[in-house]
């Protein structure tokens, strides 16, 4: 599996650090953005683009005739042309910004409007050439360069710039990772502009993900964990597959990746025996270790000593202090109990009953442990904590509805759109069928609306 081809420990080091999820990544001259985003045609439908170019200025109250001879808005325009090349709307509005300040611009000039997306004109050519005039117009420089980008695509042989060949552009050596890339020094081939693309883009359309999401860079080996606003690196496969699998990881651009602060790599599997310089034995709990109290209580919860890891103290310092494990620690590990009077199900750590209300929930959740039956003075022992839910990252919808809902921090949270769902990279395969009982287990989070 190509994610955990190593076990690195340099992942920290692999990705620039940036001071707050605020900055834009650094721009890598030969991977500007990914080949996924360049094409994606719907990653903003036409109520999408109207309500970007309302945002942040006036071009969206514009109307073009269009080359069929109907009057059309602006959005309409984008979108048309976006979807007849399979070139992603996203990419002409950043090339509108780039090119001639479109987007932004309050009071806009006839000659922004008559080469916005500065197709066929260099940087030294007059735009009085008669050679170019037949691409003078808005609607002109939308169709010839959204055609033109597809173009590059279908033919990277007629180009000198090609994906992994060395080309000198202003004294660099770029060697492009991507056609994404190849196409954008082909139609602008000088740093200075692709510099400017990549900080429109990251400045617009920079992805933001809900708590719980898995994500993996394209071309990149590392998995990471978003929670609480930073992105954490998970060191090992065991220390991934203890807590999740590989079918909810989601694979973006490192430019949304970088966007996130680094935090504390996750290292460990879950419920891992760690012991510090100073002999002390913790269990690891997700992000708590738990001081187990004596050698006796070790010994009598039935773990090995063959399972504890020795650590540095200073690893520690990244965890919460949780309570002791001692002799009145009941399943400090966790276990699935079923009463024999009413057939319900519980998972039991601590001491703390969290009842598992259906048996989707008990197989799709880490906690799918032996089934032991017990009855209910047993079970009447234990305090009674909150219902168990699926894990975060689960994509789930009912047979009743056609809502679909990401799992966060607990919660469901309603993916509001298809365009949406796609542009996060959701996968349609992924999404569980479950009942609405399983649904009600999770409370209703805010709805995924926005994703920039």
């Amino acid at each position: 599996m190509k994610f955990f081809k190593y076990f690195i420990f340099v992942f920290l080091l692999s990705f620039p650090l940036i001071s707050n999820s605020a900055v834009l990544p650094n721009f890598d001259e030969n991977y500007i953005i990914s080949d996924f985003d360049f094409t994606n045609s719907n990653s903003m439908n036409e109520q999408d683009i109207q309500f970007f170019l309302d945002r942040l200025g006036s071009l969206g109250e514009k109307k073009f005739i269009d080359l069929d001879g109907s009057l059309k808005k602006t959005s309409e325009i984008i979108y048309r042309y976006s979807k007849e090349f399979d070139i992603s709307p996203q990419y002409i509005l950043v090339t509108l910004q780039k090119e001639q300040s479109l987007i932004e611009a309050k009071d806009i000039k006839q000659g922004q409007l008559d080469w916005a997306m500065g197709y066929a004109v260099c940087d030294s050519c007059s735009k009085d050439d008669p050679r170019i005039q037949k691409y003078k117009g808005f609607v002109k420089q939308i169709y010839y360069a959204a055609r033109r980008n597809k173009y590059y695509i279908d033919n990277p042989s007629e180009f000198a710039i090609k994906v992994g060949k060395p080309h000198l552009i202003d004294g660099v050596y770029v060697i492009p990772k991507n056609q994404a890339t190849v196409n954008l020094y082909i139609y602008t081939p000088h740093l200075h502009g692709n510099r400017n693309f990549h900080y429109i883009w990251n400045s617009y359309f920079t992805k933001f993900y809900p708590d719980g999401t898995i994500l993996q860079a394209y071309g990149e080996d590392g998995v990471w964990l978003i929670k609480n606003s930073k992105r954490r690196p998970f060191l090992t496969a065991t220390s991934f597959f203890s807590r999740y699998t590989s079918d909810i990881i989601i694979n973006v651009s490192k430019f949304d990746l970088e966007k996130y602060d680094i935090g504390s790599p996750i290292k460990y599997s879950n419920y891992s025996l760690l012991k510090n310089e100073k002999g002390t034995i913790y269990l690891l709990d997700d992000d708590t270790i738990r001081q187990i109290s004596s050698w006796d209580v070790f010994m009598k919860i039935g773990f090995s000593p063959y399972e504890i890891i020795d650590v540095l103290n200073s690893e520690l310092l990244e965890y919460k202090i949780g309570n002791f494990v001692n002799e009145s620690s009941i399943y400090p590990t966790g276990a699935v109990l079923k009463n024999t009077s009413d057939s319900k199900m519980y998972y039991i750590q601590d001491g703390i009953k969290h009842e598992i209300i259906t048996m989707e929930i008990y197989n799709y959740s880490k906690t799918n442990y032996p089934i032991f039956e017990k009855d209910s003075s047993e079970i009447n022992t234990y305090k009674t904590g909150l219902k168990l839910k699926l894990p975060d990252g689960f994509l789930v919808k009912t047979d009743l509805n056609s809502r679909i809902y990401v799992i966060s921090n607990g919660e469901k949270r309603e993916i509001k759109s298809k365009e949406i769902f796609e542009t996060l990279g959701y996968k349609w395969e992924n999404i569980k069928v479950i009942s609405e009982e399983t649904l009600s287990a999770h409370s209703l989070g805010f709805p995924i609306e926005n994703i920039y």
